[in-house]
Parts: structure tokens; sequence; C-alpha cells
């Protein structure tokens, strides 16, 4: 088993994004995610998870950027998972 770890430094975060087929936004960081990267954390340079990656995506002008849902926003659907 192999455990991947993908930190913000120095990668810079660059915006939030809504997209079409999600109920939270995402934020978008300009660092390499690959394939068997989705559910790694995100770590801020204070050693704190911040979010985890869940997927990459084209972003013109940028380019390829990887996506990661909010640490915050993971707690809010967890909560409201629970309600149910």
């Amino acid at each position: 088993m192999s455990i991947s770890i993908l930190s913000v430094t120095p990668f810079p975060l660059l915006e939030s994004i809504q997209l079409d087929d999600w109920q939270v936004p995402v934020i978008m960081l300009k660092a390499p995610v690959y394939r068997g990267n989705s559910g790694s954390p995100v770590i801020d340079q204070q050693g704190e998870v911040i979010g985890i990656i869940f997927a990459t995506m084209k972003y013109e002008p940028i380019g390829r950027v990887g996506l990661f849902v909010p640490v915050q926003q993971l707690h809010h659907i967890l909560e409201q998972s629970n309600k149910k």
C-alpha cells in the first residue's frame, strides 16, 4: 500500500470554481496530480490538512490543474449525511 501526500508548498492555490455536477465549490491547485493521487491530503505550510485531492482537469489559460475539496466543505457534507 502506498500513501500519497500532496503539499501546497511551493504550489499556489489558484481560485475556487463551481463544477456543474458538484454541489460545493472546489479549489484549483497549480500542481501535478497523477492517477492514484485521489484521496490524498493537501497540506498547507503550517502542516495542516486543508483539503482532499479528487481530480485533475484542463483549465485555460492555466493548463492542467489539480482539484481539491476544502476540509470545511467535507465537514459540512459529512454533517449533512449524518443527519439523514
